[in-house]
């Protein structure tokens, strides 16, 4: 399972993030 941290949703690597996890059902957003 993978946590992932998401400071600053705002602009690109927020975007990229979504996308990962989007592809992943085993992620957490913390």
């Amino acid at each position: 399972m993978t946590n992932i941290i998401l400071r600053g949703c705002n602009g690109k690597m927020g975007q990229v993030i979504t996308n990962l996890v989007e592809s992943d059902d085993d992620a957490i957003i913390v």
